[in-house]
């Protein structure tokens, strides 16, 4: 057994917003860093789930990396500043100023993001490509969105507008295992349990930027090597959006794999879990 070991830090953004970041390692890492970035539904924990040997973070650490989970502004631990602020562009200043604080000696990090937050890493990949070794991008629209997930984001922003509020109540969590592979009820407890409980409100402003992806423009200018995983029954990512961005990559050395059976949330899924780990495992390890 591989004994992981867990340390909680913070990093003050430019504008003063408190950024809570999670580490864990082995002890002995001989892999490159890695820098996860969560989505819009929940904060940093699905990369961290702590039953049945679910945990990302945990498989990557044993397997020699050093990982780093950034909750994002807004999520969590970190400061909460005005929902409407917290834009994909301002999430890749803060995503890149993290990179830098892990890395002062000038190494590369690998960087990962889930859903809303591959917009955020295409941007960061785009503006400081220097901080870069490797990218994974999980569940991430381009171009156009899946019209199940369309409609939502559509009925998000409508809620934002009339609240007049600047977060709006989180609600896809619910019914969550009739959206996953083989889920596991102890799995969606949690997972349930969870968002009820620390994150019932999410920032607004993110699901503009996920209908209009103001990444769009910069993809052919992103040559970091580049991963896409998507679940072939994916409920955001539309299948031939995927293949778009695949091509417009500016990457010489970019891929994607398609995870048999999974949905947008592979890391709740039995099966899924692991064909996500295997992923992460085989392209930071290239060299």
């Amino acid at each position: 057994m591989v004994d992981i070991v867990r340390r909680d830090f913070s990093v003050t953004a430019d504008d003063g917003v408190t950024l809570s970041v999670i580490e864990k390692s082995s002890g002995e890492a001989d892999q490159p860093k890695i820098l996860l970035v969560h989505g819009s539904g929940v904060g940093w924990e699905y990369w961290d789930v702590p039953l049945n040997n679910y945990s990302v973070m945990d498989n990557l650490a044993a397997a020699g990396f050093d990982v780093f989970a950034l909750e994002c502004r807004g999520y969590g631990r970190s400061d909460k500043p005005d929902g409407r602020t917290i834009t994909s562009d301002r999430l890749a200043e803060d995503t890149a100023l993290v990179a830098r604080e892990i890395s002062p000696a000038g190494e590369r990090v690998g960087l990962v993001g889930h859903s809303s937050s591959g917009i955020v890493i295409l941007m960061a990949a785009a503006k400081s490509s220097d901080l870069w070794s490797r990218m994974v991008i999980i569940g991430a629209p381009y171009q156009r969105l899946n019209p199940q997930f369309e409609a939502y984001a559509a009925q998000m922003i409508k809620a934002a507008e009339e609240e007049g509020e600047d977060t709006v109540p989180n609600g896809h969590h619910l019914e969550i295992e009739k959206r996953l592979n083989q889920p596991e009820q102890d799995i969606v407890k949690w997972y349930k349990g969870l968002v009820s409980a620390v994150y019932p409100r999410i920032p607004a402003a993110i699901f503009h930027d996920v209908i209009e992806n103001p990444s769009k423009d910069l993809i052919p200018s992103v040559v970091i090597p580049t991963l896409l995983v998507n679940g072939s029954n994916d409920y955001v990512v539309d299948p031939g959006d995927a293949l778009d961005l695949l091509n417009d990559l500016g990457a010489a050395d970019k891929g994607e794999v398609i995870l048999p059976g999974s949905f947008h949330l592979p890391f709740l899924e039995k099966k899924g879990h692991q064909d996500l780990i295997s992923c992460l495992n085989f392209w930071f390890s290239r060299t």
